[in-house]
């Protein structure tokens, strides 16, 4: 059976999800005689035995799921056996017995590191820093969470137009003073689709991004690798980077 390399949607479908017609396993777009499985439900591994033996899939992803698949099936990634794993250990260890024996004739080196205490800050302000003038500023607060309501860390707020913003805290909370000539900003977050919120007389903003998801024609990749380069990621390369991690 051939090996999955990489699973891409290079003409993603702009159709409505929610228009679609709701079936087994997705829904069928009427204007693309299609039915779209929602793999957004699913595992990665489940996703990737459904691509392994089913061609001409047109699917629905999450953005950030699509990588984690992808990295997933990158051949150094792939499980190993138990067995080999033993072996390459016992390997690994005799190799190391001559490193033990060279070290037991030097003598143990003290060596001291200086700690520097950081400073820690959930909020931290980004780009120009505005001079603390209250006549001219207003301060701006909020909470940032997903279609799940769990809040989201690091989400990014920016003024748009400008370079000041701040980075969501452990609680999905950000505080930011902006010029009162502010109109909007912009949250964003890795996997998620931007929101550009406008600025009004509520300095409290609650915003909800949704996962940026892909909707489109699947392209799996399927390539067998070569005999000795399968030899070589299942026994030396895979065993002796399960080692070390």
């Amino acid at each position: 059976m051939s090996q999955l390399n990489k699973i891409n949607i290079p003409k993603p479908c702009h159709q409505s999800w929610q228009q679609m017609t709701p079936v087994n396993d997705g829904r069928h777009c009427q204007q693309c005689c299609k039915t779209v499985t929602d793999f957004t439900t699913m595992t990665n591994d489940e996703i990737i035995n459904y691509l392994t033996v089913n061609n001409n899939v047109c699917g629905r992803f999450g953005e950030q799921q699509l990588n984690n698949i992808n990295y997933q099936i990158l051949p150094e990634n792939l499980p190993v056996s138990k067995r080999y794993k033993i072996w390459a250990m016992a390997i690994g260890l005799a190799g190391s017995i001559p490193f033990y024996k060279a070290d037991a004739q030097t003598k143990p080196v003290t060596v001291q590191i200086a700690v520097q205490p950081q400073n820690v800050c959930e909020n931290r302000v980004i780009g120009k820093v505005l001079s603390p003038n209250l006549l001219n500023t207003k301060e701006i607060k909020g909470c940032v969470t997903d279609d799940q309501n769990i809040v989201i860390q690091g989400a990014l707020i920016r003024i748009k137009g400008s370079n000041l913003g701040a980075i969501t805290n452990i609680h999905g909370d950000f505080n930011l003073r902006v010029p009162i000539s502010a109109t909007q900003f912009i949250v964003s977050n890795i996997g998620y689709s931007a929101q550009i919120i406008n600025i009004n007389a509520d300095a409290n903003y609650t915003v909800k991004l949704h996962e940026a998801v892909l909707l489109g024609d699947i392209v799996v990749i399927k390539q067998k690798q070569p005999f000795f380069k399968r030899i070589y990621y299942r026994y030396i390369r895979r065993p002796i980077r399960k080692i070390f991690n």
